[in-house]
């Protein structure tokens, strides 16, 4: 847990970073983030699955392809950054991610994909083609993390999965927009509000759960 503690610590630093606008060093701090987090190998499975170790892999496999995507160059150049996308960079959990407990495929696949979306957040800021074109691609592998903890819900699926999805997709429509591509707009904001629709039926079978779940 380790490597997981000081991921998330880089990461919290580097969203402060990013709010007063120094993206270039922030994303040097995601970028180490990233590296110490595929270093994580005690990963225990949130349920028996014969698939485990092909799901690490392909987790492992997602954040070594960010790790590629990623060069110090990319923020090598002093511009003037635009208002950014959102506010912020996306906050994991931090009280979860404080507390020592084991790390699982689901924990793993949402803190890479936090870190990878956080990346992607100074590149769109950045602007230029090849930026965001590079963004984009970041997005896309952040959807591949995560969107198997929406698609297969389980007791460990929770709001921050579809908030971190919403972000996702709404910042790829950005991309999108600034290209004239309103089609696609159109696409990935219908995705949005059918993910909103998805995350609130999800909220209501939790409550419904805990309303009648026996007392201890």
């Amino acid at each position: 847990m380790e490597y997981l503690k000081l991921a998330a610590h880089l990461n919290t630093c580097a969203n402060q970073l990013l709010l007063t606008g120094d993206a270039s060093q922030a994303f040097g701090h995601y970028r180490t983030a990233i590296r110490l987090l595929s270093q994580c190998q005690q990963v225990t499975s949130d349920q028996e699955n014969d698939n485990d170790d092909r799901a690490r892999h392909a987790i492992v496999g997602q954040v070594s392809l960010a790790r590629r995507c990623l060069t110090e160059q990319d923020m090598m150049e002093k511009e003037c950054f635009a208002s950014p996308v959102f506010e912020f960079a996306y906050h994991g959990n931090d009280k979860e991610q404080d507390q020592d407990q084991e790390l699982t495929l689901n924990m793993l696949a949402y803190y890479s994909a936090v870190l990878i979306y956080n990346c992607a957040v100074c590149l769109h800021k950045r602007g230029g083609w090849s930026a965001l074109q590079k963004a984009n691609t970041l997005y896309n592998q952040c959807i591949e993390l995560v969107q198997p903890l929406i698609t297969e819900p389980s007791t460990a699926t929770s709001c921050h999965h579809y908030e971190l999805m919403a972000c996702v997709l709404r910042n790829q429509a950005n991309i999108f927009y600034q290209l004239n591509d309103f089609s696609n707009v159109k696409y990935l904001m219908d995705k949005v509000f059918l993910l909103q629709q998805q995350e609130r039926m999800m909220k209501s079978a939790q409550s419904s759960a805990n309303a009648f779940a026996p007392e201890a």
